[in-house]
């Protein structure tokens, strides 16, 4: 550098001459290892976003068609699994998926079964989440009347009773031919499970009474619930007994 060239250094570097700026601050060259480096990281974030997209299009499970079965009992399956391990657990939209999935089928009988009854559990399950530590009354209707939706359900559905007894081949019952047995391997669990419900929703109904006022407008609904609640349990009641007939 002559010395005509170093009187430049009292100048600020934004105003060098650019064919001066490199005898000030010259470009760094990149070497290999930078290049490599540079290179790690432009595909590290490149797998990153594809990972994302991919976790946004699974635990989107609204945009589901549910019109198609093999999505809806992935679906229950999934979210019996993440109610029984608490692992990722969402009751909000659990019930919305839910609620979504059982407008999507409005003929599958054995399958709107299935789903009532995780959303009512669901709905159960949610119940602790809620400031007050029980349900609101309007989320108590709700739940009544999902287990009145079921009741209803139960009766349309084919019964081992009203099923005309058939002789089956071989092979017919690896071929889940054996409907009278699945129905009432079903049935063993569908009945206590409806009697669980109606407790739990006497429960919240007791909790209610216990935190409110009797001088209350409220309380005066909830007495009304209680004539509900007791309708409903002779509806249970009645299906019931008309299973036990022969």
């Amino acid at each position: 550098m002559t010395a005509e060239q170093k009187r430049w250094k009292w100048v600020h570097f934004d105003f060098l001459p650019e064919d001066m700026q490199q005898f000030f601050r010259p470009t760094k060259k990149k070497t290999a290892a930078d290049e490599k480096r540079d290179e790690k990281k432009r595909v590290g974030e490149s797998k990153k976003e594809e990972v994302k997209e991919l976790f946004v299009e699974i635990e989107d499970d609204k945009e589901l068609d549910f019109t198609k079965t093999d999505n809806v009992e992935k679906i229950l399956t999934k979210y019996k699994n993440q109610q029984t391990s608490r692992r990722n657990f969402d009751a909000k939209l659990h019930i919305e998926v839910l609620t979504i999935m059982l407008n999507a089928q409005p003929e599958n009988i054995q399958l709107r079964v299935e789903i009532l009854m995780l959303l009512t559990q669901t709905f159960f399950a949610s119940a602790k989440t809620m400031p007050t530590g029980y349900f609101p009354r309007e989320m108590w209707l709700q739940s009544k009347m999902l287990i009145q939706m079921l009741l209803e359900t139960l009766k349309i559905r084919p019964t081992t009773a009203k099923i005309e007894k058939k002789e089956t081949v071989d092979g017919e019952l690896d071929d889940g031919g054996d409907l009278d047995q699945f129905q009432q391997s079903n049935d063993a669990q569908i009945h206590p499970a409806i009697v669980n419900f109606i407790e739990k929703l006497d429960g919240q109904l007791n909790k209610a009474f216990q935190t409110t006022h009797t001088s209350n407008q409220a309380y005066l609904y909830r007495l009304r619930d209680e004539c509900i609640l007791i309708k409903l349990c002779d509806d249970a009641m009645e299906y019931m007994i008309k299973q036990e007939e022969p």
